[in-house]
């Protein structure tokens, strides 16, 4: 046991007379942040160390406002730039690096300035249009989940690390305000269309007090996908959005006697349900390929398709139209968004088959189009062959047979002509000769 316990001393004793490192983050309100790297020597003797320590993501060289005379790098298997240097300690000595930074990690006021003006702004385009009044709720949606960066930054302002830890969540959260902010579709779309209904999401909150009347605040979560425009009746309860975790909230303070309980009841729309109009699409979609498909010869595959579309949107047919609380409900949901994607996928599959149909019949044409150039090519090879530049001699060759042919026309109408002209000449002396003996 006492070698043991000698062993154990010696470990210890050893850890303790190791260089050790430790660091802080400080920084007052959105100023530049120091961050202090402690070198700490706890043993009897001089030890030289080296210092490295890895600064947060996102900071970039130009960042660093002092390094604390520390040489500065990139880490590439970390993805970060990091301080580094060396340092001799003497016994039980301790050294502090402030190495400053700029407080990168806040949401800048000219970029939530620049976001709210174009929720407002788009908000203002569907004046006198039926997006109009569905608008204004999604603006005050908007408006509510913009507050809800700025004040989850503000309740961390002095908190640097926590600051560091959420700033990426809250960048993504304003970025996606920013996307629905501009985005047409998202103005346009009416929140009744993404929905068949509206459900009821209970809340119960008790006093834990047996003996003495409390007032207190209470917060719940809704569920996931919840956002505040979703909310229709919130009985009394102020409606937030956490940035963080990515949920809708709702908040109210209320009196509670002695160990009383009170429920709630808040009225959602139903954004756990496959709209029937999605379900009718795919089935039109289905009815107008397969009549395309029936007599070629992708007939069989066509009917398998068919037949598991048909079963899975029958499916989710039946699950939509049973009564259930919230968390089946929701539950239910997932399952049947599976069974939807399997029937979407079999009617682009089945969309394929009457895509490579097409493709055949396109080829089809092409080998007839490419016959007929074929055919003109041919004429177009005997239509050069017959009008081609004749060479030097053939010229020569076809004016003397041209010349020749005119020469034994021209002698043959010579001989015609003075033929006719001695039969005449012999006439008129025959004539003559019959006046003369009269």
């Amino acid at each position: 046991m006492s070698q043991i316990r000698s062993r154990y001393r010696q470990k210890v004793l050893s850890f303790l007379a190791s260089f050790i490192m430790i660091f802080g983050i400080a920084g007052h309100v959105y100023s530049d942040v120091t961050i202090n790297i402690l070198a700490v020597n706890g043993t009897e003797s001089t030890k030289d160390k080296n210092i490295k320590f890895v600064l947060p993501l996102g900071v970039s060289v130009e960042d660093i406002v002092d390094p604390a005379g520390l040489k500065i790098d990139y880490d590439i298997a970390e993805g970060a730039y990091f301080v580094y240097g060396d340092v001799t300690l003497n016994p039980k000595e301790t050294k502090t690096y402030k190495v400053v930074i700029r407080d990168i990690w806040k949401v800048k006021e000219e970029v939530v300035a620049d976001v709210v003006a174009q929720i407002d702004k788009n908000y203002e385009n569907l004046k006198d249009t039926e997006y109009y009044d569905s608008g204004l709720r999604k603006k005050e949606s908007l408006h509510k989940r913009v507050e809800s960066v700025l004040a989850q930054q503000a309740r961390y302002e002095n908190d640097v690390k926590r600051r560091i830890e959420s700033f990426k969540v809250y960048e993504r959260e304003l970025n996606e305000i920013r996307k629905e902010a501009l985005s047409v579709t998202y103005w346009r779309s009416d929140l009744a269309d993404e929905t068949t209904g509206t459900v009821r999401f209970v809340v119960e909150t008790q006093n834990k007090s047996d003996t003495d009347v409390t007032k207190q605040e209470h917060e719940h979560y809704l569920p996931t996908d919840v956002r505040p425009e979703h909310v229709i009746e919130a009985e009394g309860f102020e409606v937030h959005y956490d940035a963080v975790k990515g949920q809708t909230y709702i908040v109210r303070e209320d009196e509670f006697q002695p160990s009383e309980k009170k429920r709630f009841n808040i009225e959602i729309l139903d954004i756990w349900n496959i709209k029937n109009t999605d379900i009718e699409n795919l089935r039109e979609r289905t009815r107008k390929t397969y009549k395309l498909l029936e007599k070629s010869k992708y007939i069989d595959s066509a009917q398998y398709l068919v037949k598991a579309i048909k079963n899975n949107l029958e499916s989710i047919e039946a699950s939509q139209s049973q009564d259930k609380d919230i968390n089946k409900h929701i539950s239910d949901f997932e399952a049947n968004s599976k069974l939807y994607e399997l029937a979407k996928g079999d009617v682009e599959s089945l969309e394929d088959l009457l895509t490579a149909i097409r493709e055949e019949l396109e080829r089809s044409k092409l080998k007839n189009v490419l016959m007929q150039i074929k055919s003109l090519a041919n004429i177009a090879e005997l239509a050069k062959n017959l009008f081609k530049k004749p060479t030097y001699d053939t010229s020569w060759h076809i004016i003397t047979g041209i010349v020749i042919v005119v020469a034994i026309i021209t002698i043959i109408h010579f001989s015609i002509w003075a033929k006719r002209s001695r039969d005449k000449r012999k006439e008129e002396e025959e004539e003559k000769e019959s006046e003369e003996q009269e």
